[in-house]
């Protein structure tokens, strides 16, 4: 019996062959111990039908074959047995008695002291427990509303936050993309009466800032009628650089003396 992960359940890489597996011929025990969506459905119906001992017994013993050290096997061994093969036991197992004393004489806690009574649980399982299972309606109701996955959950709370509403039913990529075509009609509305509201304050503005320019024109222009009336405003600007002690229009008419100190 091939040895699995802890818990009995082993990723799997190729998840769309079991998928396959589910819809056509229906999936083996071991398919369900490697789907961790199946896995659980499937302990749900042996507990319902009081039948759960061989499973949990397989999954206690993968456990078991996953340990490394001898204190940690015998530890171990000593609570399957008490809890699967002791007499009277709450998970007594019907397995022979040959077997049974096997197991329960052994002195030395071998890797594969329970190689035979695991093949034993498997059996029963696929002979027995399998087919009823596939034939409840749990089975067909997982198969017609299946759980999400770890990552497709992921990818559902993303969407929920990003649509802001929760999302019932499989993650189809057609209505997907009909959320996305109506949140972005919504968000042209929104951004179209924003910016419909934006041109019209701008205009508003503008207006206002027009009126302003014309009035500060008005006032510019009065202040220099006014400044054209006053004679004591020069006409003319003062040449930067130029010596102007003798800017005197009297005395510019002899500018031509050697004595003048107008000077560029």
């Amino acid at each position: 019996m091939a040895a699995g992960p802890t818990n009995g359940v082993v990723t799997s890489s190729s998840t769309q062959s079991i998928q396959n597996r589910r819809r056509n011929r229906g999936p083996t025990v071991r398919d369900i111990l490697k789907d961790p969506l199946l896995l659980p459905v499937f302990r749900d119906f042996l507990e319902a039908t009081l039948c759960v001992e061989n499973l949990l017994f397989f999954q206690e013993v993968e456990r078991f074959n996953q340990l490394i050290t001898d204190q940690e096997r015998q530890t171990k061994f000593a609570e399957i047995c008490s809890m699967f093969l002791a007499h009277e036991s709450e998970m007594e197992l019907d397995f022979p008695d040959e077997l049974r004393a096997m197991v329960l004489e052994a002195t030395v806690v071998e890797e594969d002291v329970f190689l035979m009574l695991q093949a034993e649980a498997y059996g029963t399982l696929t002979r027995d427990s399998l087919p009823r299972f596939l034939a409840s309606p749990e089975y067909d109701d997982f198969l017609a509303n299946p759980p999400d996955s770890p990552r497709v959950a992921c990818q559902r709370r993303k969407l929920e936050r990003f649509f802001g509403e929760q999302l019932v039913g499989s993650l189809q990529r057609n209505e997907l993309l009909d959320k996305v075509l109506k949140r972005n009609r919504r968000t042209v509305q929104r951004l179209s009466r924003k910016s419909s509201l934006g041109r019209f304050g701008w205009a508003k503005s503008r207006n206002t800032l027009s009126k302003r320019d014309t009035s500060s024109s008005v006032l510019v222009s009065e202040k220099a009628g006014a400044s054209s009336l006053n004679p004591r405003t020069p006409t003319t600007p003062l040449l930067r650089g130029c010596d102007t002690r003798n800017s005197d229009p009297t005395l510019n008419s002899s500018s031509s003396s050697p004595f003048s100190d107008q000077r560029c």
